[in-house]
Parts: structure tokens; sequence; C-alpha cells
């Protein structure tokens, strides 16, 4: 994997997530995938809601639970934006975060559109991934 998560990497990191699954097997990887796309929306909406409020800790905890959660499917590129949307937080720069906001969405629906290969078809994907 990818530790900066380059613009030009792609959303997955593959060999991340066969290594997942040959560490977990396929069932596991699959309940985690199904799980990470059930929270996906949820979480980014977390993020949105608290950056406008200016809530700083509850939006490091959401983007850091998202920066791990891609961290170990092989979402290198959204990590690593969680990460830097963490940083600008914890000093005091919520503004320059909450502009990143459109960026995060839009590697989210990469990701999102990649790891949903690797369950087969998800409904609540399928129509709503640009809502995401």
């Amino acid at each position: 994997m990818n530790p900066v998560g380059r613009r030009g990497d792609p959303p997955i990191d593959r060999c991340v997530l066969d290594s997942l699954r040959r560490d977990v097997g396929e069932n596991i990887l699959k309940a985690f995938i199904r799980t990470y796309l059930d929270l996906l929306p949820r979480r980014l909406a977390e993020i949105e809601l608290a950056l406008e409020r200016g809530d700083a800790a509850d939006a490091r905890r959401v983007m850091l639970d998202l920066r791990s959660g891609s961290a170990m499917m092989g979402a290198a590129r959204l990590a690593a934006l969680m990460g830097e949307m963490e940083a600008l937080v914890r000093r005091g720069r919520t503004a320059d975060a909450a502009g990143l906001l459109g960026q995060m969405r839009r590697e989210a629906v990469d990701v999102a559109a990649v790891v949903g290969e690797n369950e087969g078809p998800r409904e609540h994907m399928g129509d709503h991934s640009p809502n995401l």
C-alpha cells in the first residue's frame, strides 16, 4: 500500500485487499466491506455536520475512524485525505478542512465503486453512491 495516497494512485490498492482476504478469509472480508460501505455515507455526513458546528473533537474522531477503516482496506488516497483534514482541524483550521469536503466525497465515491466490486452488487450503493 502506498502510505501517501498520491493523486495518480487507484482508489484502492488491491494488494491490500488481497492480503486482507488471505489473512481473514473471504466471508470476513465481505462483512468488513459491507460494514464499511454501509457506514461510509453516515461518516461523511458526520464529518460535515461536525465541521459546520465547529466541533473539532467530533470531526477528528470521525475522521480517525474513517481514516483507519480506509487504510485497512487499501484506500490510501482517502486515508491520506482524512489525515490531512485531521491535521487542519487539530491546528484550528476547520474552514480549510471544510474546503476539502468535496474532494472527500469524490474520493469516497471512487472507493465505494471499487470495493463494491469485491462484494458484488449493492442496491444502496448503485443508486445512491453519488450522494456520498
